[in-house]
């Protein structure tokens, strides 16, 4: 009777523990904090950054070209830290572009709605405004895009480097195995 009840603690807390170790092992998975992206438009954060990729071995190699123009035939295969910073550079032009073509599209509607009232030739403002609305389409399509491709990558490079999951995993082991024998004893 004692004998099986020490088997059942033994058994319940061991399932305790490895309940606990498995919840604890998937937040630390989906629940990363992300690195800020001012890490890596500074230079010196920057090189940082690339030497804690490289002392765990985390030598991710991400071809730039196809993210930014999946169409063209160019490639360029960087590793990660420098493709984060080419992409950022790549969304902010493209960012900024887009809002200074809704600067000059909201002028020149203004200009044309002018032009309508006072009964003027207006077929090359909407000429002009046509070829605006294609090119904000196309980048409106494109930005988000490329933002979540930066969002993605960035989630890849770890903002805790010097305690590698792995690691914390095997001492979990060890713990849930040195705790199960202490019970037995």
């Amino acid at each position: 009777m004692c004998t099986t009840y020490l088997y059942i603690c033994t058994h319940h807390h061991k399932s305790l523990l490895y309940m606990r170790l498995r919840m604890h092992l998937l937040t630390q998975l989906h629940h990363r904090m992300p690195i800020d992206i001012n890490y890596f438009r500074d230079d010196k954060l920057r090189e940082v950054l690339v030497e804690s990729q490289k002392s765990r071995y985390a030598t991710n190699e991400v071809d730039v070209a196809k993210i930014i123009d999946p169409d063209g035939q160019k490639s360029e295969r960087v590793n990660l830290v420098t493709a984060i910073t080419i992409l950022d550079q790549h969304w902010k032009q493209q960012q900024h572009t887009l809002e200074c073509n809704r600067a000059i599209f909201s002028e020149q509607s203004k200009k044309l709605g002018e032009k309508i009232k006072r009964n003027e030739n207006v077929d090359e403002d909407r000429k002009k405004i046509l070829e605006l609305k294609a090119i904000n389409h196309d980048l409106e399509q494109r930005t988000p895009v490329l933002r979540k491709e930066l969002d993605r990558l960035i989630s890849m490079v770890c903002s805790h480097c010097n305690s590698p999951l792995f690691l914390t995993f095997f001492v979990y082991i060890f713990l849930l195995h040195s705790f199960t024998l202490h019970l037995c004893v």
